[in-house]
């Protein structure tokens, strides 16, 4: 039971922070999400009144009141006719369900409004980058944190102090600005943003290829970002463990030092690296939105700097949700692999 405990703790810890954001999300942008309804209302009696006049003809002062019963309807539903306390809870239960709203300008590639459309048409781009970004960083670090750790005081463990700094200190959109500048506009080797080709290949095996040749330059800046910090925080950790007395004390049993390293000093520091490696990852998603906006890859980063410029309120409200949503996501399952990892929580101690 130590485990199911221990994961029903810290799922009760996410939704409450969950439960919390949303309450703040509500306070904060109430005044405007009363305009949000507003507008949702309008744009689906809209809708509803251009359906039903494809099959009836009304008259100017019918169509009105129609139109005024379709408002009326629409706001009881949402339930802003009702006091703020109660306001509150089809909020949340809209955040919940995905009832994000109408968009006042932006549209999904189908022709949609629709809040959850458009952010739906973005997510797989933004996952795709930052997902492969984050697995490729996380092993690539892991293992130049491994090989230092395993060759202490060597030209490896001495460099990535030095880079894990510089790489940290280089500005995300700068460096992706440099990059574009070089291999797309001075070596022409790749293309400067975007996630295809226009128009893109029918094929699907092309397509696939056109996508990657695309995402290879931000992918690299976000590598380059994230790597030297991801190894330094590999590196300090083994190191830590590799002092313990445990290990001094298996040095003098005679073991071979693979079964030393990977046996007992790597399987003591996984938990912790493995938090660290998530941490680090959820922290690099704001590298990776300003990456789309430097490269202008269609996913959330760009879709937000796209709602800002247009003072689409509705987006950004949904948008900071669903982003909530999957950090929150991902934290939480970096916990239930640390309960994985660590035996004293699977044992209830």
């Amino acid at each position: 039971m130590g485990y199911l405990s221990y994961i029903l703790k810290k799922a009760g810890i996410y939704v409450s922070v969950l439960f919390v954001t949303m309450i703040i999300l509500f306070v904060v942008f109430e005044p405007v999400e009363q305009s949000i309804i507003n507008a949702g209302a309008i744009e689906y009696a809209n809708e509803a009144l251009q359906s039903i006049l494809r099959t009836q003809k009304l008259s100017d002062q019918q169509i009105q009141q129609l139109r005024d019963q379709l408002i009326k309807s629409y706001m009881e539903g949402t339930g802003y006719s009702k006091p703020p306390y109660i306001q509150v809870w089809y909020v949340l239960w809209d955040l919940i369900t995905f009832n994000l709203g109408y968009s006042y300008f932006l549209q999904a590639p189908s022709g949609s409004k629709l809040v959850s459309d458009i952010i739906m048409s973005r997510l797989p781009n933004t996952l795709l980058l930052f997902l492969t970004s984050s697995i490729l960083s996380g092993l690539i670090g892991l293992w130049l944190g491994i090989i230092a750790t395993k060759r202490s005081r060597g030209i490896l463990d001495r460099s990535i102090p030095f880079f894990a700094l510089v790489h940290n200190s280089l500005p995300t959109w700068w460096l992706g600005l440099i990059f574009i500048f070089v291999f797309a506009f001075y070596v022409r080797a790749f293309p400067s943003g975007g996630i295809t080709s226009t128009p893109p290949p029918s094929s699907p095996l092309l397509l696939f290829i056109d996508v990657l040749y695309h995402m290879f330059l931000p992918l690299v800046v976000l590598l380059l970002i994230n790597v030297g910090s991801i190894a330094y925080i590999v590196k300090n950790i083994l190191n830590e463990v590799t002092q313990q007395d445990f290990v001094i004390v298996a040095k003098a049993k005679g073991l071979s030092e693979r079964k030393i390293f990977y046996g007992h000093i790597f399987k003591t520091a996984s938990p912790a690296i493995l938090t660290q490696l998530i941490l680090a990852i959820a922290a690099s998603i704001g590298g990776a939105i300003t990456t789309e906006i430097v490269f202008n890859w269609p996913g959330m980063g760009l879709l937000y700097f796209e709602a800002i410029e247009q003072q689409d309120v509705p987006v950004i409200i949904g948008e900071t949700f669903i982003l909530t949503l999957v950090l929150i996501a991902g934290l939480f399952l970096g916990e239930v692999l640390y309960g994985l990892l660590d035996p004293r929580i699977r044992s209830g101690k």
